[in-house]
């Protein structure tokens, strides 16, 4: 399962023209760009790039600024109660829709691969986002995946992960930001990525330092290989101790020979281990 918004897409939302503020596009920029400074969301460095496009040159300060995992922000600039939420970034000054901020978003270049991957290996794939439906199911569409679910708030997505769980599945989630760490938690398995907030990388079971998605599926055939390799050196240990141990009980090993014989089980399992590290 994945989120959308710089997991399966670049996550550096592009920022179109302001709509609903006529003539006051920079003003309303001006005051939005000022109550985003201080967040790491995609939103909000999306309208800072906004207010620098428009000419913005400076920004005054922004107090009481408060951000709600996959609702938006909030903060008072200049005494005015400025709010920056979805879709897009919708903007309120003082409880007023202000304007509109269309923005726009790229599927990972290596995304299509990646879940290719994940499909040669047997996985049913997903995505969770908090962004609109329509563009989730339409980036979704264009990787092929059809259970896509779009205008999930983070706790959403985690009973979601519940649901399939209480089904009986095997749940990875893969996220990236503030509004996917109930989601990271809940998964059998959460993977962050290596772009994330520091909250999301502390819910989650790991992190992926490689940016690309790629790593997500040579992640579960590593953890495949290495399961197998687990189970055939405790198989290999036991039946060789067995057979040993019973030899040297019955007489046809002396103790000279039965303590030679004992570190051979190590050497097997030893280097049965390292192909991992070749195939890594």
């Amino acid at each position: 399962v994945f989120d959308k918004t710089g997991t399966i897409t670049e996550g550096r939302l592009v920022p179109g023209v302001l709509e609903g503020a006529p003539g006051r596009e920079a003003d309303v920029l001006r005051l939005a760009a000022a109550a985003c400074r201080g967040s790491l969301h995609p939103v909000a460095r999306a309208v800072l790039q906004a207010a620098r496009e428009a000419g913005v040159d400076s920004l005054p300060l922004a107090s009481a600024l408060r951000e709600t995992a996959g609702q938006g922000l909030e903060a008072t600039v200049e005494g005015h109660a400025v709010r920056v939420g979805r879709p897009g970034a919708t903007i309120h000054i003082d409880g007023r829709l202000a304007g509109q901020l269309p923005l726009a978003d790229r599927l990972r270049v290596d995304a299509a691969n990646a879940l290719a991957d994940l499909r040669a290996l047997g996985l049913s794939l997903a995505v969770l986002s908090g962004d609109q439906e329509a563009v989730v199911r339409d980036q979704s569409g264009r990787l092929d995946i059809d259970d896509a679910r779009g205008g999930l708030l983070p706790a959403e997505k985690a009973v979601a992960i519940r649901a399939w769980r209480a089904g009986g599945e095997s749940v990875a989630f893969v996220g990236d930001g503030l509004n996917d760490a109930p989601a990271l938690a809940a998964a059998d398995v959460g993977l962050a990525m290596g772009s994330a907030v520091d909250l999301s990388v502390e819910a989650a079971h790991g992190a992926l330092l490689d940016r690309g998605l790629g790593a997500v599926a040579a992640g579960v055939s590593l953890g495949r290989r290495l399961r197998r390799t687990l189970v055939q050196n405790v198989t290999l240990s036991i039946t060789y101790n067995l057979c040993t141990v019973s030899a040297a009980a019955s007489g046809l090993l002396s103790p000279l020979e039965a303590a030679a014989l004992m570190p051979i089980s190590s050497v097997v399992v030893v280097i049965n281990a390292a192909r991992l590290a070749r195939s890594a």
